[in-house]
C-alpha cells in the first residue's frame, strides 16, 4: 500500500514536469529544462504572452496552496516532496516503521490484530477513493489543456 500510493504521487509530479515540457516544445519557449525555476519560468513566459487560460492551468499545478487555485492538485503534487526529500509522514499510524517494528517485537492480542487489519482496510478504500477523485481531476485538466493548446494556437 505504501509503495503503490508514492508511486502514485511520484508518477503524478513527473506528469506535472512533462507538461510544462511539453508546453515549452510546444509553444517554442526555449527555456533550458535545466534551469532550477523552469516550471515558474514557463508560467511567466506564457502571461507575458497572454496566454491565461494555460497560465493559469499550470498555475493550478502548484504544491504551493496559496498558488493553486485547485486543492486536489496542490495537496496530491504536495506529498511528493516529503516523500522524495525527507522522512514521510504517514497519515496512518498503522503505516509507520515504528509500528512495524513494534509488531515484530510484541506479540500483539488477537483483537489487536484484527483492529490492524480493519484499519488498513479503511485505509486502502479510503487511498482508492482519494485516487480516484484525483484521476478524475487529471482527466479534466487534460481536457482543458487540449482546449487552451487549440486556442493558443488560432
Amino acid at each position: 500500500l505504501i509503495y503503490h500510493t508514492d508511486n502514485f504521487y511520484f508518477r503524478l509530479h513527473a506528469y506535472r514536469e512533462k507538461v510544462f515540457k511539453l508546453l515549452n516544445v510546444f509553444l517554442g519557449l526555449e527555456i533550458s529544462d535545466r534551469d532550477p525555476m523552469f516550471n515558474d519560468k514557463v508560467i511567466n513566459e506564457l502571461a507575458s504572452k497572454g496566454l491565461g487560460e494555460l497560465t493559469s492551468l499550470l498555475s493550478d499545478l502548484s504544491s504551493d496552496p496559496k498558488l493553486s487555485n485547485d486543492p486536489i492538485w496542490s495537496e496530491a503534487i504536495g506529498r511528493r516532496n516529503p516523500f522524495a526529500h525527507r522522512l514521510a509522514k504517514r497519515d496512518l499510524g498503522i503505516l509507520r516503521s515504528d509500528e512495524r517494528i513494534y509488531d515484530h517485537i510484541y506479540d500483539r492480542s488477537d483483537s489487536e490484530k484484527k483492529d490492524k487489519i480493519t484499519d488498513l482496510n479503511l485505509y486502502h478504500i479510503y487511498k482508492l477513493e482519494e485516487c480516484g477523485r484525483i484521476c478524475e481531476r487529471l482527466a479534466r485538466f487534460r481536457i482543458e489543456l487540449v482546449v487552451a493548446l487549440k486556442g493558443s494556437c488560432l
